[in-house]
């Protein structure tokens, strides 16, 4: 009889840093697959323009992200961000632009910037992750957006004033 020899299993692969590094990886490293419900949180930095992404399991900073508008720098602060039940989009919207930007969570890069309206209040996203309810106060009411095609499908009209936050719920 002829002994086989195991083929040792592969290591299994780390999604954060490696024990040799310090810092945290900025972008999980490929095959590690989106990110999971829970696993991070996304901070809306209104004086950089930018959304931090927060690592709750070690609750540090991983990494900045840029979400400028569209062709409208001066317009980068970010006020109320959602993110979609399967953690894989997180919707951000602004004070002072037109769109919405909408980050891919698993690569952390601006995906889509939809036209919501001026100076959005806030964002929900439905419990099925289907749609996307932006407050928007230039349109005096609420964008509701298809997140498959990101695109404005109505607006559920609101009587005329200044709205802040929003939220949905099954």
């Amino acid at each position: 009889m002829r002994s086989r020899s195991a083929t040792p299993p592969t290591p299994r692969r780390r999604c954060g840093p490696t024990a040799a590094s310090a810092t945290p990886t900025p972008i999980p490293p490929p095959g590690c697959g989106p990110t999971q419900p829970g696993q991070f949180a996304y901070v809306a930095n209104s004086d950089s323009g930018t959304l931090t992404v927060i690592d709750l399991s070690t609750n540090t900073a991983r990494l900045s992200i840029p979400i400028t508008p569209l062709g409208r720098a001066e317009m980068a602060s970010p006020t109320f961000v959602a993110i979609t039940p399967n953690g894989g989009f997180a919707w951000a919207t602004y004070g002072m632009s037109s769109t919405t930007s909408v980050i891919n969570t698993s690569t952390n890069l601006l995906m889509a910037s939809p036209p919501t309206g001026l100076d959005a209040g806030g964002v929900a996203i439905s419990p099925d992750g289907t749609l996307a309810y932006v407050l928007s106060n230039s349109l005096e009411g609420i964008a509701v957006v298809d997140t498959k095609t990101n695109k404005v499908t109505r607006v559920a009209a609101l009587d005329p004033g200044f709205y802040q936050g929003l939220a949905t719920g099954t």
